[in-house]
């Protein structure tokens, strides 16, 4: 699978938590699939364990469960906020899927050359 769907589907899991608050896996799950994320396919629970470790490891978010109501959540909202090179890399990836998922735009968005060093 490419790296870009990949991306977007840990932005997508992210965005979807922090929208609702909070979600069992079947209700994300109905929501990925309604969403058309992944072509219709069904996020299984180990591919989305496997997304949890990646979005923690790339932006530092940490996506836990209630034990009671098998709820995933945001359990630190407050990394999206602080100046951090996840939550940048987070911001830079979404505003890529935005672009990349809007031809008409895309086109009339001049982006300025960043250094790499």
């Amino acid at each position: 699978m490419k790296p870009a769907i990949i991306f977007h589907q840990y932005i997508w899991i992210v965005n979807t938590l922090r929208r609702c608050g909070g979600l069992t896996l079947d209700q994300l799950n109905r929501r990925w699939v309604e969403d058309g994320v992944a072509d219709g396919n069904v996020l299984q629970r180990s591919s989305f364990n496997r997304h949890r470790d990646a979005i923690l490891d790339m932006f530092g978010i940490i996506i836990a469960c209630e034990p009671r109501t098998y709820r995933y959540y945001i359990s630190n909202p407050h990394e999206l906020n602080e100046d951090s090179i996840g939550r940048w890399m987070y911001r830079t990836l979404t505003v890529h899927g935005v672009l990349a998922d809007s031809a008409a735009v895309r086109e009339r968005v001049m982006l300025e050359n960043v250094p790499v060093g």
